[in-house]
């Protein structure tokens, strides 16, 4: 993905998506971080190739989660072509569908 999405139920659909594409997930390090933020470090497998990532989730006053920022090492294009390497990443997409925001 490289772009946005707004609003929490189109954030915790991408999440929720990217996490079925992981053979496996391993966290090297997930708490907190300074006064108002979440970190996570973790490598996963998608069809047998490792990834990582790092994932910074920044909270507002009441506790919610306002920013999350995501960085995938391999980038994220090499994710969406081990993802689904005929389609040049429509499985991601697909299961997706319906949120404008996405684009490939």
């Amino acid at each position: 993905m490289d772009g946005f999405v707004q609003g929490a139920e189109a954030v915790r659909t991408v999440l929720v998506s990217i996490r079925v594409l992981y053979d496996y997930q391993d966290f090297n390090f997930a708490g907190p971080y300074g006064d108002s933020g979440w970190l996570e470090d973790y490598t996963a497998g998608v069809r047998g190739e490792p990834i990582s990532n790092v994932t910074l989730v920044t909270r507002n006053a009441a506790g919610q989660a306002q920013h999350i920022v995501g960085n995938y090492r391999p980038d994220g294009r090499r994710v969406r072509r081990v993802a689904d390497p005929e389609g040049g990443g429509r499985r991601l997409l697909q299961l997706q569908a319906g949120d404008p925001l996405l684009r490939s």
